[in-house]
């Protein structure tokens, strides 16, 4: 006997908007999200903080600026640097030859807490005239300081635009999916950058509503603007650990199951830990989205890199996890129709089903229904629509009783 012991339920209502979109007619785009791992939209990498990057122009463009951005401000800097090591190497010096000159022996603490107070009344002057040009030094090292914030910055920006635009979605299907998303107020933007490719002018604004503007003020040539983005609220660690797709199917499937609700509760459990009774003991088992009146698990699994070739040695290992991390807790859980949602593209997603099929044949492992989701929006929705259904019809005919084999069979034969 299974038992459903915590779960992500109270989430629901964070994931509406996902819901909302793949009700619509022209925002299901924004749904592509919902395959992007957490890790791959980090900033900085293992922050557990994952952004959105927007651009537009192209940012080969300004290459040249950088380079000169960067170049100034060391140029810039250097003297600066000399004019404040001038205030204090000196003193420091001749602090230190002082010092040495008594042949004082550190044996004790005291007699080093001394020195160390006799340097730091010598460079009292210094200190103090460093304090009174503080705000001159400030405003010398300002822009320069900023031409290298920005160069720095925009790279690691466009580096981190090229990682997300890379894992199986183009930069135009980005570029919607990111405008949709804002349109949606689950992310909004936290800084721009704009660099001008023919004059090297820049604007650097930290804003949640910067302005847009597709022209250099300075030159009037179109530059490259980058904006980053932030998911807002409980969304931003939701993406992070990668709760966000079992939350919007366990919340897509309710949404869609909720007439049913009149003929009696449909349990529908997001990121549900399960506690089963097996020969060995109590066992804990997580199961992505679990429908126990039907004996249903649901496993997502986001890849990093889903458009890396998939070579022999990468389908056997991706199989092989699945069946033993997943499939096999599965079924000692008592779950008899596992669905798998990947971000696989679909040639990608069936040889997986087939490698998953035939280790299990192997091994002996008994199931009613495996079977791999590809990772397009229309598959997943098909498939969710078709399992919502298959619900709703056993639902009324007979409260909270077990579905038979052929009616969820149904489903894997509607694909």
């Amino acid at each position: 006997m299974s038992k459903v012991i915590r779960d992500s339920s109270n989430l629901d209502t964070v994931i509406t908007p996902f819901v909302d979109a793949a009700n619509s007619k022209n925002w299901k785009h924004a749904l592509n999200i919902l395959y992007l791992n957490g890790a791959v939209l980090e900033i900085p990498e293992a922050t557990s903080t994952p952004c959105l990057v927007s651009q537009v122009g192209t940012a080969e463009a300004t290459d040249n600026s950088l380079d000169l951005l960067a170049s100034r401000s060391q140029t810039r800097l250097m003297p600066l640097i000399i004019d404040i090591a001038k205030l204090f190497i000196p003193r420091l010096l001749s602090s230190s030859r002082e010092i040495g000159h008594a042949k004082l022996e550190a044996t004790s603490v005291d007699q080093s807490v001394g020195e160390l107070s006799k340097i730091a009344i010598d460079m009292s002057p210094e200190l103090e005239k460093l304090r009174s040009l503080g705000p001159k030094l400030f405003l010398r090292g300002a822009f320069s300081i900023s031409d290298l914030i920005v160069a720095s910055l925009f790279k690691t920006i466009t580096e981190i635009r090229n990682g997300q635009t890379s894992c199986g979605i183009k930069e135009a299907d980005y570029e919607r999916m990111v405008e949709a998303l804002s349109r949606l107020d689950v992310v909004e933007p936290i800084l721009q950058i704009s660099v001008c490719s023919k004059c090297a002018n820049y604007q650097f604004t930290v804003s949640t509503c910067p302005a847009v503007r597709l022209a250099c003020p300075k030159c009037g040539e179109n530059w490259t603007t980058q904006t980053v983005y932030m998911f807002k609220g409980q969304l931003s660690k939701i993406k992070a650990e990668n709760q966000d797709l079992p939350l919007f199917i366990s919340g897509y499937l309710k949404h869609k199951t909720s007439f049913t609700m009149i003929f009696g509760e449909t349990r529908i459990y997001p990121n549900a830990q399960i506690e089963t009774q097996t020969p060995a003991g109590k066992e804990t088992v997580e199961v992505d989205v679990y429908i126990p009146d039907f004996h249903i698990g649901i496993e997502c699994k986001s890849y990093t890199n889903p458009e890396t070739v998939m070579t022999k040695d990468r389908l056997h290992g991706m199989a092989g996890d699945i069946v033993e991390n997943h499939v096999k807790k599965y079924a000692i859980a008592g779950i008899e129709h596992i669905f798998i949602i990947t971000n696989l593209p679909e040639n990608q997603g069936q040889k997986l089903e087939k490698a998953i099929s035939s280790l299990l044949e192997n091994q002996n492992v008994k199931l009613e229904t495996i079977r791999v989701i590809p990772g397009r929006i229309e598959a997943l929705l098909q498939f969710l629509n078709g399992l919502a259904e298959t619900i709703t019809q056993r639902t009324k005919l007979v409260n909270n009783s077990e579905p038979e084999t052929d009616e969820i069979q149904e489903i894997n034969e509607s694909r």
